[in-house]
């Protein structure tokens, strides 16, 4: 029975009618039993029970078949009809009449009109019927003959079962039709309740759309430089509609490598509500919400909804709620803005996601855009300061360049009107060191471009300690002289006398802060060189060398621009003492390559100290003087080269006119070439008459590259093993790699070095 009125009266699927006309049914059928059970107790005719039981299967048949077909509207015609206008006026005669209990089924028949008849039909139905009712008591009045008799025992169950049949129809109708009602009721309750939420939702998002507004008026407008109270003025504006206690901003930052997340931004409801918790926190992306948040993903609801360990690092900090919301900017993960309710357990709608989102990307826009124009601005100040820096140094290199080039023109016109031998020397002397000091200059601005352009390199190779020590102190021991300076020497005994490192480079440092010290000490002052071991092992050691003074010393304020390019302690030091501004800054370099560093401690009139490191590979002593045993002096032996010829490839005349005048007194036979084509074409026509080849590489016609490279390719076994010797002013290591890979066998950087001139002709002539 539970199964006919879930499946007929109480489901959602059938139409409201079809529910209606079942209802009828199954209280027929219920009445019918009802009916039966009393005419068994009454002793009926089993005629009449068998009668009884095959208007239950019509009544349930047409249940079926009505909802399977879907004749709902049939089935109301044949309740009324057949049961209301012909079953109950035929049971009106069989069951006796007036003395029967009959005129209920009539109230029965009224009823169910009323339930299921609600169109036009309702009214003539309802007279007809009333009408066929009238009749039946009419006619069993004037003819009793065709009621069937009624003893008074008879009619006592008879009145029983019909006010218990009727009761129950009527009441099972009445019921429906209060369950029907409260259906109806649940459903518009619910209707209303979704009503009343979607406005609330929607005045939430109306206020919070609102808020954003006006969010976004303070931080457009606002001044980069005071982002923080921007923020603050928004967040007043918004945390009244969302009800949250704390918001955080937080900026995704890389430390060692690992991406870490920081508090950049904190505003709390209540200052007791003010987070007791790091502001800078690993982001771990395989853990719960961080990993969520890392995805783009939102996290939002009860914290006592998360997993376990997510639980235990966000409720100490006493968050009931949550919020968080990853920030994408141009399309990087930027970071996320979070929301903490430390009052109540809830979950934020969507709308106010996506809204509290856009909040969350003005916020993160407002933050770099006042990042961005900080760094703008220091930008800018950095740059207003190189470009002063560089006008500064320009001015400074005029005044240093035109000084060795007036010494130089001056002592030229002084050595050519001089009558004696003696001061013609003193000229070439002056104008030597002019030139040497100017050359110094133009290695300065060389080795700073080289700087610039990332391109500044080292040449590794085993030197003897000490040896660069005395060749330092040798090459400015005169300057110390000239000024009584007192200088003094100190070499830890501990050093290893062999190691590994770049000769020249080493020395340059050297040489630079010594020339400083010389510069900026007194006469009778003094300067100490002092060289120790810091520590050692088998293969490396980290030495330490310190240039120390009794000079003018350096303020700390000056200390701390010291070391950057074209850069002096004071703008008035370069007019007073001289100098580019370039030289530490290529010594910081230098060392930095080499694996120390440089530093400076000084107190102003009492004198500086600057010191650096390096570590370098110690060498093998044995293997180091094997291999220089054999090394001469060059510029104290002149070998005869008189069965040698070579061929030099100068476009310049004044170049050959130095070649021809070095090396007049060696002997060597020397044929000249203008330029490449020429070299080629001498080359080729007397392959076997020359011994060396010394080419410069910018010529007309045909440069030193191209030349090279047809004469490797000439078809004459000496055109392969002739040494071919850059000799050129491209001095820069790539340009070094490029002659050796067109096939040169070395390098001269000009301006030339006698004595390099000589070890190259020993090496490729002698040797």
């Amino acid at each position: 029975m539970k199964k006919l009125f879930d499946d007929y009266l109480f489901t959602e699927s059938l139409p409201l009618e079809a529910r209606l006309i079942n209802m009828i049914y199954c209280a027929g059928i219920i009445s019918a039993l009802a009916v039966v059970i009393a005419r068994i107790f009454m002793g009926s005719s089993p005629f009449l029970i068998i009668t009884i039981f095959a208007i239950i299967f019509a009544v349930a048949a047409m249940l079926y078949f009505s909802n399977k077909f879907d004749a709902y509207k049939a089935s109301t015609w044949i309740i009324v009809i057949v049961l209301c206008d012909i079953l109950f006026p035929l049971a009106f005669f069989a069951l006796g009449g007036v003395r029967s209990s009959i005129a209920a089924y009539f109230v029965l028949s009224i009823v169910i009109i009323f339930f299921l008849v609600n169109n036009k039909a309702f009214l003539p139905m309802l007279i007809v019927h009333i009408a066929i009712a009238c009749f039946c008591y009419w006619l069993g009045a004037q003819y009793p003959e065709f009621v069937a008799s009624l003893t008074e025992k008879q009619s006592y169950p008879d009145q029983i079962q019909t006010f218990i049949i009727v009761g129950i129809c009527i009441g099972m109708i009445i019921r429906f039709q209060r369950f029907l009602f409260m259906a109806e009721k649940r459903k518009l309750d619910s209707t209303l309740l979704k009503l009343e939420s979607e406005t609330d939702a929607r005045i939430l998002q109306d206020n919070l759309l609102k808020s954003i507004n006006r969010m976004a008026s303070i931080l457009i407008s606002s001044d980069a430089e005071d982002w923080k109270s921007a923020l603050d003025q928004s967040v007043e504006i918004l945390y009244p509609v969302i009800d949250v206690d704390r918001l955080y901003v937080w900026k995704n930052e890389f430390i060692n490598g690992e991406l870490h997340y920081r508090a950049i931004y904190i505003w709390t409801k209540d200052d007791k509500l003010k987070p007791d918790m790091p502001l800078l926190y690993p982001l771990r992306e395989r853990d719960g919400w961080q990993r969520d948040i890392a995805a783009g993903k939102v996290v939002n609801g009860p914290v006592s909804a998360f997993s376990e360990s997510d639980r235990a690092m966000l409720e100490p900090h006493k968050m009931k709620s949550v919020l968080m919301l990853p920030i994408f900017l141009a399309g990087r993960f930027w970071g996320f803005v979070s929301f903490d309710d430390c009052r109540d357990e809830r979950y934020f709608s969507i709308e106010a996601q996506d809204i509290l989102r856009s909040g969350g990307h003005m916020m993160a826009n407002t933050i770099e855009r006042s990042y961005f124009l900080k760094q703008l601005a220091e930008a800018k100040d950095d740059a207003v300061q190189n470009a002063r820096a560089k006008s500064e140094f320009l001015a400074n290199m005029s005044h240093e360049i035109r000084t060795p080039l007036n010494a130089v023109i001056g002592m030229t016109t002084i050595g050519r009107a001089a009558a004696e031998v003696k001061k013609k020397n003193y000229s070439f002397d002056k104008i030597e060191e002019a030139s040497t000091h100017l050359l110094g200059i133009i290695n300065d601005i060389l080795d700073m471009s080289k700087i610039d352009a990332g391109k500044l390199d080292l040449v590794m190779e085993e030197l003897n300690l000490r040896k660069l020590l005395t060749k330092v102190v040798t090459v400015i021991n005169f300057r110390i002289k000239e000024k009584q300076q007192h200088f003094s020497l100190d070499v830890d005994p501990a050093l290893p006398h062999i190691i590994k490192s770049d000769d020249q480079r080493l020395s340059q440092v050297l040489l630079n802060l010594l020339g400083n010290a010389i510069k900026f000490t007194p006469e009778d002052g003094e300067i100490k060189l002092t060289v120790k071991q810091i520590r050692a092992d088998s293969e490396r050691c980290l030495i330490d060398f310190e240039v120390s003074d009794t000079g003018i010393g350096i303020s700390e304020e000056q200390q701390q621009k010291l070391f950057l390019p074209f850069v002096q302690a004071e703008s008035t030091t370069s007019r007073k003492f001289g100098g580019t501004g370039l030289g530490l800054a290529i010594s910081k370099q230098i060392t930095e390559m080499m694996g120390g560093g440089i530093g400076v401690t000084s107190v102003p009139g009492k004198g500086s100290a600057f010191h650096f490191t390096i570590d370098v590979a110690i060498g093998n002593e044995q293997s180091f003087l094997e291999k220089n045993s054999q090394k001469t002096d060059a510029l104290t032996v002149v070998h005869d080269y008189s069965a040698y010829r070579i061929l030099i490839a100068e476009d310049v005349d004044i170049n050959r006119e130095i070649i021809t005048g070095l090396l007049e007194d060696t002997g060597l036979g020397i044929d000249f070439a203008e330029n490449g084509r020429v070299a080629v074409e001498k080359f080729c026509a007397d392959p076997d008459g020359y011994h060396l080849i010394f080419m410069d590489v910018q010529m007309p016609l045909m440069d030193g590259y191209a030349a090279t490279e047809k004469i490797r390719a000439f078809a004459h076994e000496k055109a392969v093993r002739i040494p071919i010797i850059a000799m050129t002013a491209n001095v820069f290591k790539e340009d070094i790699d490029r002659c050796k890979a067109v096939g040169m066998n070395d390098h001269l950087g000009k301006p030339i070095e006698l004595a390099r001139v000589f070890e190259v002709l020993e090496q490729y002539l002698v040797e």
